[in-house]
């Protein structure tokens, strides 16, 4: 028999971090989360979560971040069920009017659970410095401040020379931007900032 999956629209905190540090390729938590999601499977299970969150670049709209996908190897629950009814909540409880995620060429990623769930897709960013390399340790850059009191390149490279640890720049491969509007206003702010509805990205790899 095939195995069923069931949205929970409040699961365990926890758990949902649990499934983020264990299986996400970041293992990293994002940062001012202001709802989560997730599929229990028969058993209750939680086997796939999804995190939104306060974006960590500056958009001059309050957009959210779709910030993590995450779901457990070796099964196959519907991530775009997920997607579109953690989206349905965001709207339901006024939490967001428009919402954006970015999928990470550098981990292979053209976006394809997006385009199945018809968001829309912008274009791919240019390569951009998202962190360094400490003692062979990737550190995003939103993550110096906590770390060094800075993010910039030249005080960070200083403090590792004068700590005697190896530095080192780290550049993406450019990510794909996809968007959703929830509501009117949201359909608004997507034309203001300037959001394309482009073909979508074909993986070619």
């Amino acid at each position: 028999m095939a195995e069923t999956y069931t949205f929970v629209a409040d699961p365990d905190t926890k758990e949902c971090n649990a499934l983020v540090l264990q299986h996400h390729y970041s293992q990293r938590l994002p940062s001012a989360v202001t709802y989560r999601s997730g599929l229990v499977d028969d058993s209750g299970r939680l086997v796939a979560a999804v995190m939104f969150s306060v974006p960590p670049t500056r958009w001059s709209k309050p957009v959210r971040e779709l910030s993590r996908l995450v779901r457990v190897p070796g099964v196959k629950p519907p991530l775009t069920m997920l997607i579109s009814k953690a989206c349905k909540e965001l709207q339901r409880r006024k939490l967001a009017d428009l919402v954006v995620s970015f999928a990470d060429a550098t981990q292979r990623h053209h976006g394809g659970v997006y385009q199945a769930a018809s968001w829309a897709y912008h274009e791919q960013r240019d390569p951009q410095n998202d962190g360094f390399l400490v003692d062979g340790e990737f550190v995003p850059r939103r993550t110096c401040y906590g770390r060094f009191g800075t993010s910039s390149r030249k005080v960070v490279a200083d403090i590792c020379e004068v700590w005697g640890m190896t530095f080192e720049e780290h550049w993406d491969a450019g990510k794909h931007l996809y968007w959703r509007a929830l509501t009117r206003t949201g359909q608004q702010w997507a034309a203001e900032l300037g959001l394309q509805s482009l073909p979508y990205f074909k993986d070619i790899a």
